[in-house]
């Protein structure tokens, strides 16, 4: 039976998203996966029935019954308009990236057909640029529908629906809640870090600013195509930094909660509110405390209030380092951030009872030796001048294990006698009661995932923190120890709720525009590829101008 009225065709730039589209949209119970990518386009456009013939053998092969079937193949893209027309009844899902990234990823893979020309910035630019107007050419077909990588990846839930409604297939909350739970990245990969040898290398955005050499970036500048690309589909060329992410919470007017705020468990309700800790898991090296200075001076200018949650003196991770050379860093931390508090990062969970231990409870043999340790770390550092009111628990909730392996109620009863409260214990739970919304930003991994952030929000854009309600809490957790602070971070997966605020983001600007360059485009598309009829190029144009308003509320 012939099955193109039921047949979803996955396409777009190659490194650009393909295969987790495939996979997120294979995840809807009416849709089966064919796994063996099909690159027939370019033989079939014009071949109705012998599409039809390799299709049907490929889901008979497959042992797919569907009702749906979804197939993925980059290399289909330059012919996806000639194919949408040739099989109007089919669904044809379009992915574009962020040209940069697409760049890096070629760059950085390790995949045999990443090497030679794909590797370098040229080539595999030529080659998008192909893919792309394939799609440029079929951009108004009601059958194709055009997917940002970056709106799958900051906006999952969002940007499904509307995936899924193209298609025509039903979906409800729970089910976009159950597709993201199996799809997003670390699900799908189980790891935080890049592995240039496997298909999904990295997952995250913004990566072009750490690996993108100047000359390479010369190239995206000086090309038409390009820079018109990433200024309609909004690209820029400001990469996120903690310092671009503190300063526009600063000039949205968020108020940093410090230390005496956070023990009286108070939230203002006139205010977002900004819960800013920072763990110091690493003084190891000079790179490390460099890191963690450079944040105690980026808040010290900014005037924000933070806490810094110190190991203990004789933690393994800040060696060479003597007490008294750490309690002095300490004092600088301080100079250099006068409203910063200085937190306990105990480790007596970790070092007694690590992730693959047993569960455990009060009634451990080992709780008493546990308990010592973590009254030392409190001594030791209260003989050098150091003495807390806060602290956190270093490995917590690293697994689902009963306490102490991943909870500290033991450990806070024993702090509460020396005065120190634990945030995740004791006191985030009292701020979560009194605040109107709480979000979350955390740095894992080298990048940075945030929950519960207003849809289409960067968050280095002080739109998206004047979109918060007043009364809101975001609790900002940085390891500045463990990256330098100063470099651009790229954006991991962001966790998304059913209720959104839209907001309308501050316009990205063409760099070489601003700088007066003789060749910046003013409006329209320029750096045609081929010649194209002024009636074609202005439906192309309120094709993305459509879509764009959609994307950004």
């Amino acid at each position: 039976m012939p099955c193109l009225n039921r047949m979803i065709f996955v396409t777009g730039f190659a490194r650009g998203g393909t295969s987790w589209l495939r996979t997120c949209i294979s995840s809807h119970p009416d849709v089966q996966a064919i796994p063996t990518e099909m690159p027939i386009f370019r033989e079939f456009h014009n071949d109705r029935a012998g599409l039809e013939a390799a299709v049907d053998k490929a889901i008979e092969d497959a042992g797919r019954t569907g009702p749906w079937f979804v197939n993925k193949a980059p290399a289909n893209a330059p012919w996806v308009a000639k194919m949408a027309r040739t099989v109007p009844e089919a669904k044809f899902v379009f992915i574009i990236r962020d040209p940069r990234d697409v760049f890096i990823s070629h760059k950085r893979g390790n995949q045999k057909w990443m090497k030679g020309r794909n590797s370098t910035v040229d080539g595999c630019m030529e080659k998008i640029e192909s893919y792309f107007d394939g799609y440029r050419e079929g951009a108004t077909l009601p059958n194709i529908h055009l997917v940002r990588y970056e709106d799958l990846h900051q906006d999952f839930q969002a940007t499904m629906r509307k995936v899924y409604e193209f298609i025509g297939l039903p979906c409800d909350q729970d089910l976009l809640d159950k597709v993201y739970d199996s799809c997003n990245f670390q699900a799908m990969t189980n790891r935080v870090q890049e592995d240039r040898d496997a298909a999904a290398r990295k997952g995250v955005v913004g990566d072009w600013a750490a690996y993108l050499e100047p000359e390479e970036r010369q190239w995206y500048e000086k090309s038409d195509y390009w820079r018109t690309f990433m200024r309609t589909f909004q690209y820029g060329w400001q990469p996120v930094t903690y310092g671009s992410i503190l300063t526009a919470m600063r000039d949205a007017g968020v108020e940093s909660m410090d230390e005496e705020t956070m023990l009286r468990e108070e939230v203002r309700p006139d205010r977002v509110n900004l819960l800013l800790l920072h763990d110091i898991d690493l003084l190891n090296s000079k790179a490390a405390r460099e890191s963690v200075l450079a944040l105690a001076r980026i808040e010290g200018e900014l005037g924000f209030a933070s806490v810094f949650n110190f190991l203990p003196l004789d933690d393994v991770r800040y060696k060479p380092l003597k007490p008294e050379e750490i309690v002095a860093f300490i004092r600088e931390v301080q100079r250099l951030a006068p409203r910063a508090a200085i937190g306990l990062h105990l480790n007596a969970t970790e070092r007694f009872f690590p992730a693959k231990a047993p569960e455990a409870d009060e009634t451990h043999p080992l709780i008493p030796d546990a308990i010592a340790y973590l009254h030392k770390q409190v001594d030791d550092y209260e003989r050098l001048g150091v003495r807390f009111r806060f602290g956190t628990a270093h490995g917590y909730g690293r697994t689902t294990r009963k306490q102490p392996n991943n909870s500290s109620e033991v450990f806070r009863k024993e702090l509460l006698t020396r005065g120190i409260r634990l945030f995740d214990d004791d006191i985030r739970p009292a701020l979560q009661v009194k605040a109107t919304s709480e979000a979350r930003l955390r740095d894992v991994g080298g990048s940075l995932t945030t929950r519960r952030f207003p849809n289409n929000g960067r968050v280095d854009d002080s739109a998206t923190y004047r979109a918060f309600a007043p009364g809101a809490l975001i609790h900002f957790l940085i390891h500045p120890g463990n990256y330098d602070i100063t470099c651009p971070l790229p954006l991991g997966l962001r966790t998304n709720l059913a209720d959104r605020t839209e907001i309308v983001p501050t316009p990205i600007p063409d760099p070489v525009a601003l700088a007066g360059g003789s060749n910046a485009p003013t409006t329209g598309w320029t750096g045609e590829p081929k010649p194209q009829s002024t009636s074609s190029m202005r439906r192309f144009l309120f094709q993305v101008s459509k879509f764009v308003r959609v994307v950004r509320g």
